[in-house]
């Protein structure tokens, strides 16, 4: 329950930051953009104010961009200093925004956005939540068509919770395409010279 109310009010310090900034159509002055990160502050201040007895609240909202290797914001707090609720906060609020798209690229899909966190985020956030995440959003889920770089098509068939990366593959179609007349399971915890390189189209 805590959890959840410090999530509903993570990013109150947004609405204290002006509207014309916040729905800027063009890129954002230097100025704008540490206006804009300023809202963990200000929302941590009207928090204080409105709930004087819940300062706990205040204070994950405050830490809610703080990042484990200490390349967050506002403090640049490392590790165990951050609260464990606003690093929980912090990467649902990564992983959610890279689900929409931006100017400057795509959206993800969810294993998609996953494996980005995984491959590059690792350092942001705390392994034992990184892996919470993957339990409920597997990188790989049964069923994905992708490819090796071998150059090889396969299909993920089972999971290794341990290698997120590195799931069992059943491989369906050789380097140039062709479907294998009997097609082989590949562990891929077992084999580091192979990959997967992409997430290939069903019809790929």
């Amino acid at each position: 329950m805590r959890l959840g109310v410090a999530a509903i009010l993570h990013d109150v310090g947004m609405c204290l930051i002006p509207e014309e900034i916040l729905n800027k159509p063009g890129p954002l002055s230097s100025e704008e953009r540490n206006l804009i990160k300023r809202h963990p502050e200000l929302g941590a201040q009207a928090l204080r104010r409105l709930c004087p007895d819940s300062d706990w609240i205040a204070e994950v909202v405050l830490q809610e961009h703080e990042r484990a290797g200490g390349q967050g914001y506002p403090r640049g707090l490392k590790g165990e200093e951050i609260h464990e609720f606003a690093q929980i906060i912090g990467l649902a609020d990564t992983f959610e925004a890279l689900l929409h798209a931006r100017p400057y690229r795509k959206r993800f899909l969810p294993h998609e956005a996953v494996r980005e966190l995984v491959t590059k985020e690792k350092t942001s956030f705390p392994t034992k939540i990184l892996k919470c995440l993957i339990q409920q959003f597997s990188v790989f889920p049964l069923g994905t068509h992708v490819r090796l770089n071998t150059g090889e098509s396969a299909e993920v068939v089972e999971l290794n919770p341990q290698y997120p990366l590195r799931p069992v593959v059943k491989v369906l179609k050789d380097t140039h395409g062709s479907s294998l007349k009997e097609a082989r399971t590949l562990d891929l915890s077992k084999s580091s010279l192979v990959h997967v390189s992409e997430v290939a189209q069903d019809d790929q």
